[in-house]
């Protein structure tokens, strides 16, 4: 499977080192690429945030929160773009959190 973060990452860097150059011309055309794989990294994290819901409404939670993460860490990856208007609030769960134990709960 392509590893759309590592050609992120990649075309990060050579922009870096095109800018410390000087090179605006290479700059501009990296800039352009890191555009595009941009774009698939949120198509990708769409992908993950939709198998989220289905999970989710399927009663299973573990898969549900996996692919929330993976929907997250593409979605950051990616960056803001202009077609980034998902919804990126968390699903919210009927388990209540653990109450922290005191002192008074152990003796």
């Amino acid at each position: 499977m392509h590893d759309v973060l590592a050609e992120l990452q990649g075309y990060r860097n050579e922009l870096a080192q095109a800018q410390r150059r000087g090179d605006t011309e290479t700059a501009a055309a990296v800039q352009a690429e890191i555009d595009r794989v941009s774009a698939t990294a949120r198509s990708v994290a769409a992908s993950h945030a939709g198998d989220a819901a289905r999970h989710h409404d399927a009663g299973a939670h573990a898969l549900a929160a996996k692919a929330r993460a993976e929907a997250a860490r593409y979605r950051d990856a990616a960056g803001p773009g202009s077609d980034d208007t998902a919804d990126h609030t968390e699903l919210e769960t009927a388990v209540t959190p653990k109450r922290a134990r005191t002192r008074k709960d152990t003796v």
